[in-house]
């Protein structure tokens, strides 16, 4: 099928999306999705106050190798994946129909919670330069509503005004962090420059896993370039370029951005200043090496980075849903795209409505918008992700042990094995620690088995259609490429 051509995603003549997508707005959107400027303020010192050193920076790095690895396989296999399923294709390619709707589970549950995470941190941060500057004390509530439904209305539009906000914002927000980095770097730091974090010497001390956990999620996005396949110019190279360019350049930017962090803070003495008050750490540095009036603009562009990284994740459930409802997983109607606007619109809806829902709810119990809804939902997405990841890695490897006609199958295994070894190291971290990522030991507990309960209702609905309903159960494998998925 020619690849310039449009896609029917519903069988009807009406439901088309558009290829219009390329590389550099692809990777404006996944990049988006990691925020950059919030993960440089908020989770980068988490990686310091948890690993208990100042290898930040090596951290970066070391994550970054790994999903490099993993994204050799990731971006081979996307030949015979050719649909907007994402993850959840590559699971139920490799592994089956029935794991692979399971994974389809976890991957809504995670990034409906990760959404649901972004829209009530963003009513809290939203809120606090009004009360600081006019004395107005604004309901994180109403924030978190507005950000939902603007985030609604650019989603049910076409995907190339998203990409244009989310483009404007990613600059602006990369330039503040790169100018934050050239000011400390430029000044010597706290007592000059050094490379002591880059000493792999530092991966020995302090604990290792909760310092790779913190730094795996600050990457959470990257693996969104394959949901928008349907609607990017030439996939088969637009995707692996979109893959490679967002995992290394963020890699690199947040290692150079930890860096510059632990020189200022003084590479002896980071990690300890930074636990001390991780959520203030960015801006005492930026207040102390490029001015007070700096923070200001620091603290408006991280309120644009949690909408922009939304946005991104509003658009990517919207294809989640979207492509599991044309395989008949959900309802039929949220498989169609708008005449117009060319978008999966019922699907955006829909997401909109589940999470709004979710607003609602936490504001009417009166649960805290970070300490409680933030901590829980983004607990969800960084277990269920890690898992859904994993997973993904398997699949590659048992898909490249049956293509044996492969050229550079004995690279695609090596690579594809390393990186499905090292998620299940993250996997292992992550469940090892969860208790203090979420909180408590109980609520850690509540959490796996909430996702292992969703998990498995996946593979036992599967299961169920196989016997109960043979041609649903057959449409959940997709269409093959023959038959015109791209």
């Amino acid at each position: 099928m020619n690849e310039t051509t449009q896609i029917d995603v519903t069988h009807s003549p009406t439901s088309t999306l558009r290829r219009e997508l390329k590389v550099a707005e692809i990777v404006f959107m996944v990049v988006a999705a990691a925020a950059p400027l919030a993960a440089v303020a908020a989770a980068v010192p988490l990686v310091f106050t948890f690993s208990g050193t100042s290898g930040a920076p090596l951290y970066f790095l070391l994550i970054g190798a790994l999903l490099v690895l993993f994204s050799v396989g990731y971006t081979r296999m996307s030949k015979s994946v050719r649909d907007a399923g994402a993850l959840y294709s590559y699971v139920q390619h490799g592994l089956g129909r029935a794991v692979g709707l399971g994974g389809a589970n976890l991957a809504l549950a995670a990034y409906a919670c990760g959404l649901t995470a972004l829209s009530t941190y963003f009513g809290h941060v939203v809120g606090e330069p009004f009360e600081e500057h006019f004395d107005l004390h604004i309901p994180w509530g109403v924030g978190s509503l507005v950000l939902v439904a603007v985030v609604a209305y650019l989603g049910y539009r076409k995907i190339d005004i998203s990409a244009k906000v989310l483009g404007f914002f990613l600059i602006a927000e990369t330039l503040i962090v790169i100018i934050f980095d050239i000011a400390i770097i430029a000044r010597g730091g706290d007592s000059g420059l050094s490379l002591r974090p880059f000493d792999p010497s530092l991966l020995g001390q302090g604990t290792v896993g909760l310092g790779l956990l913190f730094t795996f999620t600050s990457f959470f996005g990257f693996e969104g370039t394959a949901v928008f396949r349907r609607e990017a110019i030439d996939p088969d190279r637009t995707i692996p370029r979109a893959t490679y360019i967002a995992v290394i350049g963020t890699a690199v930017f947040y290692a150079l951005s930890s860096w510059a962090i632990a020189i200022g803070g003084g590479v002896d003495k980071v990690a300890a200043a930074v636990a001390a008050d991780p959520q203030s750490a960015v801006p005492a540095l930026a207040s102390k090496y490029v001015g007070p009036i700096f923070v200001d603009v620091l603290q408006v562009l991280l309120i644009t980075s949690f909408f922009a990284s939304a946005l991104t994740f509003h658009n990517v459930i919207a294809r989640y849903m979207m492509t599991m409802a044309s395989r008949g997983a959900l309802p039929r109607p949220l498989a169609a795209v708008h005449p117009r606007h060319l978008a999966p619109s019922n699907a955006s809806i829909t997401a909109s409505g589940i999470v709004g829902a979710a607003v609602v709810v936490f504001l009417i119990a009166g649960v805290n918008p970070v300490g409680d809804a933030y901590v829980w939902m983004n607990g969800i997405l960084t277990f269920g992700l890690v898992a859904l990841l994993t997973l993904t890695g398997l699949a590659i490897v048992v898909h490249f042990v049956r293509e044996a006609d492969e050229p550079a199958r004995r690279v695609l295994l090596g690579t594809s094995i390393l990186s499905t070894l090292g998620f299940a190291g993250v996997l292992w971290a992550t469940v090892d620690n969860f208790a203090l990522v979420v909180g408590s030991k109980s609520a850690a507990i509540a959490v796996e088995i909430l996702m292992l309960a969703i998990f498995i209702a996946g593979v036992l609905t599967a299961i169920v259609l196989k016997f109960k309903a043979p041609d649903r159960f057959a449409a959940l494998a997709g269409a093959t490429p023959s038959s015109g998925t791209d």
